[in-house]
């Protein structure tokens, strides 16, 4: 069988300054300096989310500079400034290959093996906004079949924004680490230049701008003497079941990249001979995905934060959830918590947090 490896494969849909689209390879996010890559460009914007999110996950666990001024290895400012080759990237990629692998032998990419002969999800299930929802009246009974590229960022989506199924039965599928319907801030560049010409920024600036020293990451949540690859990729060693014999995941029992790369869902793809055209990204003939196996309890994520979500805490300084919004967005009231701390009235005090990345651009970058 042919390894669909997601370091190796052209999977990632982008946009390019001269309006050019094409796909690419993860390392090929700085290629073509004269034309580069200035957004991510796939047909669901969960897709796109979900992408920017795996590329400074992967940024992250592979690149970040031990700290903001480590001028013998690699100041963040210079690659900023200077992005690596392709080449650089993927020799820092590669570490973790293994990881990568969508199909074949276990371990795969975000998948637990265990799974295998549970419950078989009609395929919909798997898009964010599948689940609850009947493919008899709806545009859901049309996904029959997606392409092995579209199945990687789907699954991403669904570990990353799911929400608790089945709650409060004995049998659950858990939340993200983030327990859905939360906020995820990404800082994007000022398009202006150092000659108040305006441009667009690229992706690789947009990417780099929201990855943190190493240091900064495991000050902030998660326990960095857990330094397994299983501890940072949960799908690279056994599921920490949650049913009634297992037990939660906490902060201290994982390294702090768990959450970048939290896996709460227990999933198995299928993959084999079936071919046809994609239902979501039809981008000709190729290998499809029709089927995925679930089972219930897996990964169950409590107390740990994110540095891209905003923070609720009471007034004790304990962090009490993720900050969301409702069916109405986010408006200029919410604003306030976004950028700054901000402190609620009434007999419960609540403070909203930024995003750690936001905390960290204002003190610590470009100072």
């Amino acid at each position: 069988i042919m390894i669909y490896n997601l370091l190796h494969e052209r999977w990632i849909p982008v946009l390019r300054q001269e309006n050019t689209r094409e796909w690419i390879r993860t390392c090929e996010i700085t290629s073509n300096p004269s034309n580069p890559v200035i957004r991510i460009d796939s047909e669901r914007a969960d897709f796109n989310g979900a992408y920017i999110q795996f590329l400074i996950a992967l940024l992250q666990t592979c690149c970040a500079p031990d700290n903001e001024d480590n001028l013998i290895e690699m100041p963040w400012k210079d690659w900023y400034e200077n992005p690596p080759s392709p080449e650089v990237l993927q020799d820092k990629f590669i570490n973790y290959e293994k990881a990568f692998n969508l199909n074949g032998e276990y371990p795969r990419f975000m998948q637990d093996q265990t799974a295998v002969g549970g419950l078989q999800w009609e395929l919909y299930k798997i898009l964010i906004d599948g689940f609850g929802a009947s493919s008899h009246f709806s545009k859901y009974d049309n996904v029959q079949g997606i392409s092995y590229s579209t199945a990687a960022i789907a699954l991403v989506s669904h570990q990353w924004n799911t929400t608790n199924s089945l709650a409060g039965s004995k049998n659950q599928h858990r939340s993200s680490l983030r327990n859905g319907g939360f906020l995820t801030t990404i800082l994007i560049p000022s398009q202006s230049t150092t000659d108040n010409s305006q441009r667009l920024p690229t992706l690789w600036e947009t990417l780099w701008m929201n990855i943190l020293p190493q240091n900064e990451l495991n000050s902030y949540c998660g326990n960095p003497d857990k330094d397994e690859v299983k501890n940072k990729f949960p799908w690279m060693g056994p599921t920490r079941v949650s049913d009634k014999d297992g037990r939660d995941t906490f902060p201290d029992d994982e390294h702090p990249l768990t959450m970048y790369w939290a896996t709460p869902r227990r999933v198995h793809l299928y993959f084999n001979s079936d071919t046809g055209v994609c239902s979501i990204a039809p981008n000709g003939e190729e290998p499809l995905v029709k089927h995925f196996d679930v089972k219930p309890d897996g990964f169950n994520y409590k107390d740990w934060i994110h540095p891209l979500t905003p923070i609720r805490y009471d007034d004790k300084n304990f962090p009490i959830g993720f900050y969301k919004t409702n069916n109405n967005g986010v408006r200029y009231n919410h604003w306030l918590g976004l950028v700054q701390k901000s402190q609620s009235k009434g007999a419960n005090i609540i403070i909203t947090s930024p995003a750690k990345i936001v905390e960290y651009y204002k003190t610590g970058r470009f100072r």
